[in-house]
Parts: structure tokens; C-alpha cells; sequence
């Protein structure tokens, strides 16, 4: 998904969308254009978060586990690192 897509879904980050907060970034909720719900993590712009952002991608397309929320978008644009999970709002 697009950056422009995830910007729209979140009314541009907006903080009203912030549904949890933390040392690595912001958890917002995101409406997709076909009514589905997701929470997009935005990592913050550090080299950590770079490191982070891979392990996570990587680790979630290899594991599936009925436990674990699915991965359903994600972006890499310019700085941002955006991971979009199933939303369970």
C-alpha cells in the first residue's frame, strides 16, 4: 500500500487515529477504502527502527500462527516505515 494510501487511511496521522504510543513510534487506526479496519505502526526515523522494521517484516512473512494478528499492509517511502496489522477495534 501506497504512502498516500496509508496518509488517507489515517486522515494523515492524524491523533485523533492514535490508538497506542511508545518510545519507537505511533499506533494509529486506519480506515481502508474498502471498510476494513487495520493499525498502522509508524516507526520513527532512526537506525534501530531500520533494523527493526526488517525483522519484523521478515519474521511475519515466514510465521503463521492463528494466535498472531496478520500483517496486511506496509510502506517503505522516503523516511517513514509503516507496518499495517489486522485491527482488533
Amino acid at each position: 500500500m501506497t504512502l498516500r494510501k496509508h496518509r488517507e487511511a489515517t486522515n494523515d496521522f492524524s491523533n485523533e487515529n492514535i490508538i497506542d504510543s511508545g518510545i519507537r513510534g505511533n499506533i494509529y487506526k486506519a480506515k481502508l477504502s474498502n471498510g476494513s479496519f487495520v493499525a498502522v505502526k509508524r516507526l520513527c526515523d532512526t537506525q534501530q527502527s531500520r533494523t527493526e522494521f526488517l525483522i519484523e517484516l521478515t519474521t511475519l512473512g515466514k510465521v503463521k500462527h492463528p494466535n498472531l494478528i496478520s500483517l496486511m499492509t506496509f510502506c517503505v517511502a522516503r523516511k517513514e516505515k509503516l507496518l499495517g496489522y489486522e485491527c482488533m477495534c
